[in-house]
Parts: C-alpha cells; sequence; structure tokens
C-alpha cells in the first residue's frame, strides 16, 4: 500500500545510507540503466513490499522512466515532496494495472516470482478457499498460534476427496480472511502497510480473473457477494508459497493433506486447548457468565453449608476450599477452570435433584444415590487426568506459555486430591463396608414403613 509522501520521502533520504541488499540492488540498477540512483531508489521503496527480484525491479524503474519521459517529468530533478507528488502516480501503476507486466519475460527463471507479493498471497488464499471445505476456516486460519495448525498431515494415505472432486466456489469475504491471516504470519511488513486491505485484495482478485488464475461463478448482477472458482493447480500454488516464504508449506493449510478421514486426531488438539488456552469457553458471553456465575454460586453454598453442619454433616471444608479455589482460578485466568465449572455444573444438576426429592420426603432408592456419589468420584478422577497433562506439557514444553498460574493449580491439585480421598471414604461407609450404611438405612426405614402400614 502506498505511503504518505513525508513519510516516502524520509525513507528516500536515508535508504541510500543504508549497506544492505536492497542498496546494492540499487547501486546495480543504477549502473545498468544509467538512471540517476535517487531515482532508481525511489522507486524500489514504491514497490519492494510487493517485488523482490532484481530483474522484474530493474524492468519497473525503466517502465517509470519511460512514463516520467513521456509526462515531461525531469527524473535528474532532485527529490522533493513536488517530484514525489508527480511521480507517486506512475509508480501506484506498477501494483495496479500494468503490475504483471506482460512483456517481460525471462524462459530461465521461475515465473511465479514474478508476482507481486500480495498477488501471490491472493493465489494460495483462493486456493485454500476453493479446496477447503468451509468449516475448516476456523481451525486453519482463525487462530492466533499458527504452529498448533502445523501438523504431519496423512500424505498419501489421505483419500483427497476435495482434491478428487475439484475446486469449489467461495465468496469474496472468507478468501479475504484467509489473505489477511497469511500476510500477517508469513509477511514481516504486514504491519507496515496500515491501510484497507480490502480494496486491494478486491484489485488482486481482479488481477487473478484476468490472468484466468480465477473465474467468477456467481451471477453477473451479484455485485455485493461474487462468488470464484480457483483454476490454478496443486503444484504452481505450492510454488507460489514456496517463493513467499521456504518455511511456508501450503500442504498444511489443506484438508486433504493434513488429515486422515479415517483417524483424525485434531479433536485431540481442540480439547487439549480447552486447558491450556483461553478460548471460547473463557471468553464467549454465554459461557464467560455461566462460568462467573458459578464462581458467585459458591457464596450460598456457604450459606447452604451452615444447614449441613446442623444436621451433624461436616461438609463446610469442601465448600469453602471450592469457593476459594473459584475466585483465585477465575482472576488468574486459569484454563483448566471450565473443566472443574462444567463438570460440576452437570454432577450438581442431577445432585440437587436428588436433594429436593429427598427434602419433600420423597423415597429415593440408594442405588440413586450410589450412582451419583459414583459420578461425582468420575467427575474428579477426570479433572485430575485433565491436571496431569497440564502438568506434564508445562514440564515438557517449557518454551510455551500455558494458561494456567503457580498458586493456580498449586490449590486445583490439593483440592482434587482431598476431594477424592473424602469420597471414596464415603463411597466405602455408605455403600461398601457392612453392607453399606445407605442401604442399611434404607432396609430399616422400609421396614418401618411396611410396620405402620400394617398398624394402621
Amino acid at each position: 500500500m502506498d505511503l504518505p509522501l513525508d513519510e516516502l520521502f524520509k525513507r528516500v533520504q536515508n535508504s541510500i545510507q543504508q549497506n544492505n541488499n536492497k542498496t546494492t540492488d540499487v547501486d546495480l540498477i543504477s549502473k545498468e540503466t544509467g538512471l540517476p540512483k535517487q531515482f532508481v531508489n525511489y522507486v524500489i521503496e514504491s514497490v519492494i513490499l510487493h517485488y523482490n527480484d532484481i530483474e522484474l525491479l530493474k524492468h519497473m524503474v525503466i517502465f517509470v522512466a519511460e512514463k516520467c519521459k513521456k509526462e515531461g517529468i525531469d527524473i535528474n530533478s532532485t527529490i522533493t515532496a513536488t517530484f514525489l507528488k508527480k511521480i507517486e502516480p506512475i509508480c501506484r501503476t506498477l501494483k495496479e494495472d500494468s503490475a504483471f507486466f506482460p512483456d517481460y519475460k525471462d524462459d530461465n527463471r521461475d515465473t511465479s516470482l514474478d508476482f507481486p507479493l500480495l498477488t501471490r498471497f491472493a493465489i494460495v488464499a483462493t486456493y485454500c478457499a476453493s479446496y477447503n471445505p468451509a468449516v475448516t476456516d476456523q481451525r486453519f486460519f482463525f487462530k492466533a498460534d499458527i504452529s498448533s495448525k502445523r501438523r504431519k498431515g496423512s500424505g498419501k494415505n489421505s483419500k483427497e476427496k476435495f482434491h478428487e472432486k475439484g475446486p469449489r466456489a467461495f465468496e469474496h469475504q472468507r478468501a479475504l480472511f484467509i489473505f489477511l491471516f497469511f500476510c500477517k504470519n508469513f509477511d514481516e511488513a504486514f504491519e507496515d502497510f496500515g491501510a484497507d486491505f480490502q480494496i486491494d485484495f478486491t484489485s488482486q482478485i481482479t488481477h487473478l480473473v484476468d490472468v484466468g488464475l480465477l473465474r467468477i461463478v456467481s451471477a453477473a448482477e451479484n455485485l455485493d457477494l461474487p462468488q470464484y472458482l480457483s483454476l490454478c493447480g496443486l503444484d504452481f500454488a505450492k510454488r507460489i508459497a514456496r517463493s513467499i516464504s521456504e518455511e511456508f508449506k501450503l500442504e498444511n493449510y489443506l484438508w486433504d493433506y493434513t488429515y486422515n478421514y479415517e483417524n483424525s486426531k485434531q479433536w485431540l488438539m481442540d480439547y487439549e486447548n480447552t486447558y491450556t488456552e483461553i478460548g471460547e469457553l473463557q471468553k464467549d458471553p454465554i459461557a464467560g457468565y455461566w462460568a462467573f456465575a458459578w464462581c458467585v454460586s459458591k457464596i450460598p453454598e456457604l450459606i447452604d453449608t451452615l444447614f449441613v453442619v446442623l444436621r451433624k454433616r461436616p461438609l463446610m471444608y469442601h465448600h469453602a476450599l471450592t469457593g476459594y479455589f473459584a475466585f483465585v482460578t477465575f482472576y488468574e485466568e486459569n484454563a483448566y477452570m471450565v473443566w472443574v465449572v462444567w463438570l460440576n455444573y452437570f454432577i450438581h444438576s442431577f445432585m440437587y435433584s436428588y436433594y429436593c426429592a429427598r427434602a419433600i420426603r420423597i423415597r429415593v432408592p440408594p442405588q440413586l444415590a450410589q450412582l451419583l456419589t459414583f459420578a461425582q468420584i468420575c467427575q474428579f478422577m477426570i479433572t485430575h487426568a485433565v491436571m496431569g497433562h497440564l502438568l506434564w506439557l508445562c514440564y515438557s514444553n517449557t518454551n510455551k506459555v500455558y494458561a494456567v498460574t503457580k498458586r493456580g493449580f498449586s490449590i486445583g491439585a490439593f483440592m482434587e486430591v482431598t476431594y477424592i480421598l473424602l469420597w471414596f471414604r464415603f463411597y466405602y461407609i455408605s455403600y461398601i463396608a457392612n453392607g453399606g450404611k445407605k442401604y442399611t438405612q434404607h432396609r430399616i426405614a422400609t421396614q418401618n414403613g411396611k410396620i405402620q402400614q400394617k398398624i394402621e
């Protein structure tokens, strides 16, 4: 994108003093073309974000010089703001109508390098949009950490269903999002553009249609939501990606080459992210609200505990520690907390229904109470597994930062270990030892009920 004139003028004045590869290009092109060094430097400064091949840069410098000559602009004059204002529209054409330079040919070089950098990004973005199902965009392109998406592909073992069926139509906006993702992750100068990328991307799409790499498949009157098909082949798209960066492996962003349809393991990564990263389960307004509501619910639970204690059932430790855990982990943004929250919600929905039935004197069979206690133990075991894996990840991947704090993890670990010991003890006493306390009480209550009926 075009920089402000003042910024361009400053860059032109300073860049000649820099001892880097671009300065070498300026000297070489100036020597071969016989054009002033400052003029050559300005042209390269205008397009260096879009082009990187020295032969093509030389072709552009000559192109601009000829345009200036036709319009009566003296390229030998000192570069001033007035000069920049005259030459700027000509340089802009290098990124617009004349971007592909059909007269420039060299059979001994990779023609993919002739495309502007942003056009190459547009080529791979439209290819991915055409050969990936739309539902996979969230996994590939809309997460901050791209390393989580670079998995070893299934390669030859993949059925390659989408490539066998050919390209699919995609909407302009979808390709734009993919385009921005690639620019952000593979172009160091992305932050310097700072302009409306949608306008520039639209011009890139127009170019690709003109040169036959895209085809418009939507109706002519459908200007708001145009749809396209990518017409380039896989090998060409891969070569374009490699010309952007050696680390840019297009296969890592194609569904057919990243996932095995018979035995996909991506779901493991999705589950892992729920307790290692602050994601939708915390940031979503609805999910976040209920997580906060769970924390607040621990306050009235302490009041409920008072009645439990008065009935000689000392569970003050359980409710007090859970409340402390809730507020600490929520405040310190420990991602694994959501597992405790939603498992607890699920179990308590049944448990308090059981308490409600008992409160209104509905006789509940002890088997149901035993099942609820067993479910609570399973809840603790699942949380132990989650926290154990999180601990292993923290010690095995020391270079990666996970959403967990030492205090939050320590409180959670202490809480879960003590809880599972207490519940195992409760389960043994209530349902196993001496026939089970709960079963004995139920048997006595049943017998007393029968005796009472006979008396009546």
